[in-house]
């Protein structure tokens, strides 16, 4: 098999998953639309474009309505705070912007003070705002900043009993970000 061949049949089965991300403090409308066009390829789109909240209806318009490509955003990002109000209300504007995948932070400081509920509730709350599927709500543990597996492991059975499709390691904004323990774990 020629090497560009076998290129293009790897490109082709890995973009369906990856989420394009700009989530730079720099990001600008700009930026966006040159992600999201950037987001079909030759060899086929990527699962998602993942922007900041403010840039979901931008986003929205620039696609295509037939386009595969979904739309993700993140709430309580990247801090992780328990502000449930605000990020119910900036997840509800998300949606309402055209979002198919919300990427909430997990109060991941509340519960290493021991305040699960807290967790719990900030989860339920987002959670209690999807329409029914395909929207999908992905949960950020910020392993980096729990550390102990037993935390980890407790982030992870939490997301996912208070409804998460999906959980994720981390906001990527920490000293310490996705290790292969963490994910393990």
């Amino acid at each position: 098999m020629p090497e560009t061949v076998r290129l293009a049949a790897i490109a082709a089965r890995a973009l369906p998953l990856v989420d394009l991300t700009d989530l730079g403090d720099t990001c600008t409308p700009a930026a966006v639309d040159a992600l999201v066009d950037r987001a079909s390829t030759p060899f086929g789109p990527v699962a998602a474009v993942c922007l900041w909240p403010r840039f979901v209806a931008r986003a929205r318009a620039r696609l295509d309505a037939a386009s595969p490509i979904k739309i993700a955003t993140v709430v309580n990002f990247p801090d992780g705070g328990t502000d449930r109000a605000a990020v119910v209300a900036e997840t509800e504007a998300a949606l309402r912007d055209g979002a198919d995948e919300i990427d909430l932070v997990l109060p991941y400081r509340a519960l290493m003070a021991g305040d699960v509920a807290a967790a719990e509730a900030m989860i339920a709350a987002v959670r209690a705002l999807f329409p029914p599927p395909p929207v999908r709500l992905k949960v950020i543990l910020e392993t980096g900043r729990l550390a102990d597996p037993a935390l980890i492991r407790q982030a992870a059975d939490l997301a996912i009993a208070a409804g998460a499709d999906f959980i994720k390691t981390s906001t990527g904004k920490v000293d310490v970000n996705a290790t292969p323990e963490a994910a393990e774990i």
